[in-house]
């Protein structure tokens, strides 16, 4: 089975990230109202066009389960989930560099990796049941060691320290953490009233190529920036489904949301002007395009090609998802097994 890995660019976009505080709140929040999308689809004309790059190892697909991407210039790492392995490409031609097996008990080793985020620097891996970070230089060499004083399944850098999202919130550690490079908490926030033992599996931190940092809590209709002067995270984004809105407040007994009538929020890119979300309502996955000027289109994607449309993750200007080789159309490579291939999306406000 080969698989594939799609970029798209979305130039220029701008991409959100993010004490026991209080998220401010700076008008306008820019409300998104999403409604009466049943049974609509969305072409993918009316999205960025999509380029493939190939990934490959040595003359052969890369075979591997990429469970988080970053990059540093022209340098694209990959966490592999299956072999918790690291390992370096290059961004313009596809080709493995490097790759490394950090797992172990050493002092600069990781139990399980969780995610990767990235500086202009080095390369830092989180690792959850070992409540650490890992920095790594462009080269994989590592450098540190930092203890977290709570588990973590996503991180980003930012100036100052790191943004962390915590799995055991509690009075002194809320949901959003942010501690300095360290590990010593700085502040941390409440920006979800939801107690459930459950996530939408998407990441909760992305960037752009200006840096600014976004936050999404899991379930939550609200898309946060931060505030790097002030060190707070800001609203920035409200989803609004009507009568399909997942209730602010939500706990245990509401064992699984998927189950409900409820719309769910997974993604949100947002660029200069336009903004990206994908939902999921009864099993379906649905995208909502906002562009200035113009009504929200949205509904399930349509393909042009073969390949399915499902980002995941942003580096700079691009988007990013995964799907299977056996996808393609195209007979002509001569990969055996499993490879990976990244797809380019052009700007969507010059469309």
């Amino acid at each position: 089975m080969n698989k594939y890995i799609f970029l798209s660019l979305l130039c220029p976009w701008v991409i959100l990230t993010s004490c026991q505080d209080t998220p401010s709140t700076h008008s306008p929040v820019k409300e998104i109202h999403i409604a009466d999308f049943e049974g609509k689809f969305l072409p993918q004309t009316e999205l960025p066009l999509m380029q493939h790059l190939e990934l490959r190892e040595d003359t052969t697909g890369y075979i591997g389960q990429i469970k988080d991407i970053c990059a540093i210039d022209s340098g694209l790492y990959l966490l592999d989930a299956a072999t918790l392995s690291l390992s370096r490409f290059g961004l313009k031609d596809g080709k493995l560099q490097q790759t490394i097996y950090g797992r172990g008990n050493g002092p600069l080793e990781y139990i399980q990796p969780a995610a990767l985020t990235a500086d202009e620097s080095n390369v830092y891996v989180l690792d959850l049941p070992g409540m650490a970070i890992i920095t790594y230089n462009r080269d994989l060499k590592a450098q540190k060691k930092t203890t977290l004083s709570v588990p973590c399944f996503d991180f980003i850098k930012v100036d100052g320290g790191f943004l962390c999202y915590n799995l055991t919130p509690s009075d002194d550690f809320q949901p959003l953490i942010f501690i300095d490079d360290e590990g010593h908490l700085k502040k941390s926030f409440q920006v979800s009233h939801q107690n459930l033992p459950l996530t939408t599996g998407a990441k909760i931190f992305t960037s752009n190529a200006r840096k600014d940092i976004f936050i999404q809590p899991p379930f939550s209709r609200t898309v946060y920036k931060w505030d790097a002067q002030k060190e707070k995270p800001i609203e920035y984004i409200r989803l609004d489904f009507g009568n399909k809105n997942l209730p602010e407040e939500i706990n245990g007994e509401m064992t699984d949301p998927f189950d409900e009538p409820y719309a769910i929020p997974t993604h949100c890119f947002v660029g200069e002007e336009s903004i990206l979300c994908s939902f999921l309502y009864n099993d379906k996955r649905y995208y909502a395009l906002s562009l200035p000027g113009k009504a929200i289109k949205t509904g399930q994607i349509i393909p042009q090609q073969t390949a399915p449309f499902f980002p995941q993750w942003q580096i700079g200007d691009m988007t990013i998802g995964t799907y299977s080789g056996d996808f393609s159309s195209d007979d002509s490579s001569d990969s055996t097994g499993e490879m990976l291939l990244l797809f380019g999306l052009n700007a969507i406000e010059d469309r």
